[in-house]
């Protein structure tokens, strides 16, 4: 009937019987021999026949496959929805706020996280059985993500709606907004595969840009001179080089990774009697991965050039806020709404910190996890493959 819309359903059969596993494994080395690749699991035997033409396929095994040795039984049958994908766009408007749940040691560290604040409601909008939360990288817990915000998607397990409407996901969106003015949502919409593939293809390409409140420690202080001389720098072609910082090497390999710095500026603040002109603003546009805390502090020199080093004269630089302002990856795109959505309605004010104590904002508990900055490796790729959970360390 045409005013019946049809809902795709997967249906998961699973079959045993005595001699199932050493046959799927001798399949599955036959198929890995030829190219196939792949492990003993479901996944790793789509792997395998993914690569595997039909011609390697007969050569490998007998075709038809012959009868059972016993008797089959049939295990389990599940009847679920096809996946549905929810993508927007978020902005965390504090700095007492982690991405994910922050679990440390098996204890709770802080009452809620983006993702929490954000997911509930979709799910239930969705009657769905729960969501796996990803997105286009993470800011640090202490860090502000203003601007357009950052691109975000959920995957929802077996939704029992069909479809959300604009005007469902309008409504969602605002009833997010309201709830909690830590996190705001934009651009929430429905999307699909081709979107996911999108957010995962741009992820490596993205460029991030960054407003940093810093204080010059050692030597003069900071001058218009020393300002145009970092942007001549970042013009004619910066490039870093970063050892993997102290703070996660208990988790991390040990790594020199080479990241671009693309645009420095550098805005002096007006003295006062507390700083003595030391105060500065730094804006930077980098590519994804760089680490710009390190940039700014040196990282014990494991960053090198540090900006102290491109400044000269025995400086020494510390940063005490960081905002990242944009994510440079035009996310998602489903009928034209993040174009059409206006940045005159972003009212965080990047700058606002500035205005105030520099000391006074960023009062991050001493006994904090050193990690708590970036709970995923800011250089590995969104992985979006729709047919797995999506696992962002948290």
């Amino acid at each position: 009937r045409g005013d019946v819309e049809t809902i795709p359903l997967q249906l998961a059969l699973e079959f045993r019987y005595a001699d199932d596993a050493s046959e799927s494994d001798v399949c599955l080395r036959r198929l890995s021999s030829g190219g196939g690749g792949g492990g003993s699991t479901r996944h790793g035997a789509a792997s395998a026949l993914a690569s595997v033409s039909a011609e390697a396929f007969k050569a490998a095994l007998p075709c038809p496959p012959a009868p059972a040795s016993g008797p089959v039984k049939l295990i389990v049958a599940e009847v679920s929805k096809e996946l549905m994908f929810v993508g927007g766009r978020y902005r965390k408007l504090c700095r007492r706020l982690p991405q994910t749940p922050w679990i440390l040691d098996g204890e709770r560290r802080m009452d809620t996280s983006v993702e929490e604040l954000i997911s509930p409601a979709i799910v239930r909008l969705a009657k769905a059985d729960s969501a796996s939360f990803a997105s286009a990288g993470r800011e640090d817990v202490d860090v502000r993500m203003l601007g357009r915000g950052r691109p975000f998607l959920l995957r929802l397990l077996n939704p029992r709606v069909a479809r959300l409407t604009a005007a469902e996901t309008a409504a969602l969106q605002a009833e997010i907004n309201a709830a909690d003015d830590r996190v705001q949502v934009s651009h929430l919409c429905q999307v699909n595969r081709a979107h996911c593939e999108a957010l995962r293809a741009g992820e490596s390409e993205k460029v991030k840009c960054y407003s940093a409140l810093c204080r010059c420690t050692g030597g003069p202080p900071i001058t218009a001179e020393d300002a145009g001389k970092l942007s001549g720098l970042a013009a004619s072609g910066l490039v870093l080089e970063q050892s993997t910082p102290v703070r996660v090497l208990h988790r991390r390999t040990v790594a020199v990774r080479k990241r671009r710095i693309l645009s420095l500026n550098l805005e002096p603040l007006p003295p006062d009697a507390a700083d003595a002109g030391r105060l500065f603003r730094l804006r930077l546009r980098t590519e994804a991965g760089a680490y710009v805390k390190e940039f700014v502090h040196g990282d014990l020199g494991r960053t090198r050039p540090s900006l102290g080093e491109l400044l000269g004269e025995g400086r020494q630089c510390d940063l005490l806020l960081l905002d990242v302002v944009d994510v440079e990856l035009d996310w998602p795109h489903v009928g034209g709404d993040a174009a059409a959505e206006s940045k005159a309605d972003l009212k965080a004010d990047p700058d606002a910190d500035l205005k105030a104590d520099p000391d006074a904002d960023l009062k991050v508990d001493p006994v904090s996890d050193p990690d708590a900055d970036l709970k995923v490796d800011p250089d590995a790729d969104l992985k979006v493959d729709p047919d797995v959970d999506l696992k962002v360390d948290s």
